[in-house]
């Protein structure tokens, strides 16, 4: 076989060769693309779900939070009021 015709047998070759190698990459992220769809679907849906989820939750904490203001006025009062006045004597200074 001459110098060229061993050339083109290696190119052949070495082309089979890549080719297969392209077709099992493309293979694989096929198989990504298809096994991660549903994960991809249901971080889109989870993330759409979090603004609205976070904001709702701020708006809680406030009303939580003035609930608790609220009682602990309430309890402040009531025991202020059950707190009966103690008088302190008043010594004249000598």
């Amino acid at each position: 076989m001459n110098p060229i015709d061993t050339a083109l047998a290696l190119v052949t070759s070495t082309e089979t060769a890549y080719n297969l190698d392209v077709t099992n990459v493309a293979n694989i992220q096929s198989g990504i693309t298809t096994a991660t769809a549903a994960a991809q679907t249901a971080l889109s849906n989870a993330t759409g779900a979090l603004a609205p989820a976070q904001a709702q939750l701020v708006t809680d904490t406030a009303t939580y939070v003035a609930a608790l203001n609220g009682a602990s006025a309430a309890f402040l009062a009531q025991a202020t009021a059950l707190t009966p006045a103690v008088v302190v004597p008043v010594v004249p200074a000598s």
